[in-house]
């Protein structure tokens, strides 16, 4: 997730590293890591759940708007982030209706939109978002958001 005075404006997620690593352009091949903005990445038109939406719903909000996860806001703050595995995990588990709330994953990483490229990668690298070799990981959906 991506803050700025203490307010989400943008989303980070590992597809977006993908897009800007895989990028046919090389403008950002010029510029180090560590001067590279998350801002530059980031993806700002940010979809969001409450936490008592509907995994229905959440799901096909993901599905319409091709995206892996939704930041979770409750009274205009960030509470928790919804990603596919949650959803995932809910459905292997379960048959019955719940709500985002009960899925979704309350420990999340924030940055602020003017930290390098490089540092969000160490952060990402500190806290085990990229799988290990069982094939978990930490959810790592960085959003910025603005109310």
């Amino acid at each position: 997730m991506v803050e700025y005075e203490g307010t989400l404006v943008g989303v980070i997620a590992k597809y977006d590293l993908a897009k800007m690593l895989e990028s046919s352009e090389a403008g950002w091949r010029r510029r180090h890591q560590d001067r590279t903005l998350a801002k530059t990445i980031m993806s700002e038109n940010l979809l969001t759940a409450s936490p008592e939406t509907s995994l229905v719903n959440a799901g096909q909000e993901m599905i319409t708007n091709g995206v892996g996860c939704l930041p979770v806001v409750k009274d205009g703050e960030l509470v928790g982030i919804f990603t596919e595995t949650d959803l995932v995990t809910y459905f292997a588990t379960t048959d019955s209706k719940g709500q985002v709330k009960t899925t979704m994953t309350g420990s999340f990483l924030t940055c602020h939109r003017h930290h390098s490229i490089n540092h969000v990668l160490r952060d990402m690298e500190t806290n085990h978002v990229f799988p290990d070799r069982s094939g978990r990981e930490r959810h790592c959906c960085w959003h910025n958001y603005t109310h």
